[in-house]
């Protein structure tokens, strides 16, 4: 079987990764995915139109880059730790949502396992709710760790 775990580091990401430790087999495998919110490079122009980008935004918005490179590496080394069984990982830029749902087309896991981040209907409407959109979008079996 081949498990694709969601992971972000949250509280609610390890009770996922709890629930695959429940569930996992030898000789099952583990993918932990870990998704980038890619922001766009100009989104300073929105924030200030009114001024030019320049080299320190630039260095800047490098700078993040790799720390955000970092961090999602840390996270997914994080929960790669917690299996014996055969662990790949997986990072990915974009919307999560998008992301995960085309990931979960090329890889075509046996089950997919995220967690709700518990998100309040005004939220969830506006920001959309990463977990929703993968169950009613994935073409395989969805479980929503709470």
């Amino acid at each position: 079987m081949h498990f694709l775990v969601c992971v972000d580091g949250s509280e609610q990401s390890n009770k996922a990764l709890n629930y695959v430790q429940l569930l996992v087999q030898p000789s099952d495998t583990v993918e932990l995915v870990n998704v980038e919110f890619e922001i766009p490079t100009n989104m300073h122009l929105a924030l200030r139109p009114h001024e030019q980008p320049n080299a320190l935004d630039e260095a800047k918005w490098r700078e993040y880059k790799e720390q955000s490179l970092k961090i999602q590496q840390s996270v997914l080394d994080t929960a790669a730790l917690r299996f014996k069984n055969q662990v790949t990982k997986t990072s990915l830029q974009g919307d999560p949502r998008h992301a995960i749902v085309e990931h979960i087309d090329k890889t075509k896991p046996s089950l997919v396992v995220l967690a709700s981040r518990g998100l309040g209907m005004v939220t969830r409407a506006l920001l959309g709710s990463v977990s929703e959109y993968v169950l009613h979008h994935s073409n395989c079996p969805v479980l929503i760790a709470k």
